[in-house]
């Protein structure tokens, strides 16, 4: 259709008509008004980001400054630090221009139109915390920790006293616990309760945690072979087919030192990891021989991150409770129970011993295993 490469021509300029000169104004159409915002995203998507403006055919005129760093396409070296606005930091920023600072966009005086013309933000836009306080009051608790953890470990890396502190006041402004809890993470004090946008409003469920699965299709188990590799893959196609039978929609992986998928080996140590499974399972006893096929201590490591995960947890085969044992023993605090939920022991591959693990699933994190705060 494009014949002599006019479509890498067509598609590199940038049409947007949203990019007014003074004097020009936007249609009343509400339709045509839609096509300020798709030839935007049009642009966005074709040039993987905001950085089309940089091509020598869509530059302005004129010099344009913002807020705009790295990325593809990007240009420049910008040397300075702050790269947002508002910003403690700095009064310098760019900023949006408007009608009276910076020659921004005008409506010419004499523009007729029917009915109300306005430019203006909702006063409901001011308040941009109820929602937050909505998600957080929503989250179980064991989540609010998860996101109190998170929070501090961003902040942690903040050197700015001020920009810390500024956060702290934002979070207080969501809920007060949470701003108390972040704060003793991060070196600063919290403020007094700041209660106007503070409610007791709660949705349906928005985390992950604390409710049953209704389906466990997707869900990975990856089960752990020893270092008798004959007898531990037979033990684990054993395990699989008796999965493939009770619940064919989890996908079950064979762990072991090498990728063999026509011996039944359909996963690597190496690339092993109890944050990308849903539960792990050690068959016949943890692989603790050093090899440069994986890390050192990479397969206790995969089964005990599942368990510090919340995930379930089991053995089967002759060795099965001590390396139950092993796990629980590396895990700092951890009930040394072999009868604690979401751990499974068994002797022997059989029905009984798949149905608890598929109901482990199903629970969906044991929340006793992650650590809370003593105020939480």
């Amino acid at each position: 259709m494009h014949s002599g490469g006019n479509d890498c021509l067509i598609v590199v300029p940038q049409f947007q008509p949203a990019h007014l000169v003074r004097g020009i104004d936007f249609t009343e159409d509400p339709l045509l008004q839609g096509r300020l915002y798709s030839y935007l995203d049009t642009q966005l998507n074709r040039n993987n980001g905001p950085n089309f403006e940089q091509l020598p055919i869509n530059q302005p005129r004129i010099p344009i400054h913002n807020h705009n760093r790295d990325g593809y396409g990007q240009s420049m070296i910008h040397q300075n630090k702050v790269h947002y606005s508002p910003s403690a930091l700095t009064q310098d920023g760019p900023k949006q221009a408007n009608q009276t600072n910076g020659k921004g966009f005008i409506t010419a005086p004499n523009r007729k139109a029917r009915g109300p013309l306005t430019r203006e933000r909702s006063p409901t836009f001011e308040d941009v915390w109820s929602q937050p306080r909505l998600f957080y009051n929503s989250l179980t608790i064991t989540e609010q920790q998860i996101v109190i953890n998170a929070i501090r470990f961003e902040t942690s890396g903040v050197e700015s006293e001020l920009v810390r502190q500024n956060v702290i006041t934002q979070l207080n402004r969501i809920d007060h616990d949470l701003a108390v809890r972040v704060a003793q993470g991060i070196g600063v004090d919290a403020p007094q309760p700041d209660p106007t946008y503070y409610h007791n409003n709660k949705t349906v469920p928005l985390g992950t945690l604390g409710t049953q699965l209704l389906k466990l299709d997707g869900l990975r188990v990856a089960l752990l072979t020893s270092g008798d590799l004959d007898t531990s893959v037979k033990t684990a196609s054993s395990l699989k087919a008796t999965f493939n039978k009770l619940e064919r929609n989890v996908d079950v992986l064979i762990v072991g030192p090498v990728y063999d998928p026509k011996n039944g080996l359909t996963a690597t140590y190496a690339a092993a990891d109890g944050a990308l499974v849903d539960g792990v399972i050690i068959v016949d006893s943890l692989l603790t021989s050093v090899t440069t096929l994986y890390p050192p201590g990479r397969p206790t490591r995969v089964a005990v991150d599942a368990y510090r995960y919340g995930k379930p947890v089991a053995a089967v085969g002759s060795g099965s409770e001590q390396a139950i044992t092993t796990v629980l023993s590396a895990v700092d605090g951890a009930s040394q129970s072999l009868e604690q939920p979401g751990v499974y022991v068994s002797q022997s591959v059989n029905d009984d011993f798949v149905m608890k693990f598929l109901d482990g699933l199903r629970q969906n994190r044991f929340l006793d295993r992650f650590k809370m705060d003593s105020d939480a």
